[in-house]
């Protein structure tokens, strides 16, 4: 499975999930950013992590990934909101066991929130 991270997601952090995944014998995650050098075509149920800037709701590129078929875990935040890469890295890694989880359990495509510094996966769309 193919887990692709918004651009906009610190380097070190997509970085130290690839070390931790190269343990992995069966190899299932394959982990790098969302950016033009990726071939929709062949990917096959993709996991996104983005940024959702809407307050209430979902954005429209949310809701539009969402039609195309990802699976989405999006982070609820302000764009004006300054935030600390190190604190995003927490809260990513804080999370990853419980997305590792959801991905393993729900094959067709849905939308996770969570929050900055947040601690749980809210499903805003099945």
């Amino acid at each position: 499975m193919q887990i692709l991270f918004e651009k906009t997601h610190p380097k070190g952090l997509v970085e130290a999930l690839k070390l931790v995944h190269q343990s992995d014998d069966n190899k299932s995650y394959v982990l790098s950013y969302y950016d033009k050098s990726v071939d929709e075509k062949l990917l096959q149920q993709p996991i996104l992590l983005l940024f959702d800037y809407k307050s209430k709701g979902l954005d429209v590129t949310t809701e539009e990934l969402y039609k195309s078929g990802y699976r989405i875990f999006a982070m609820k935040t302000k764009r004006k909101e300054k935030l600390d890469f190190f604190q995003l890295s927490l809260t990513v890694l804080g999370l990853w066991p419980k997305i590792l989880k959801t991905i393993s359990e729900k094959e067709s495509p849905f939308v996770f929130t969570y929050r900055y510094c947040g601690s749980r996966l809210v499903q805003a769309k099945e």
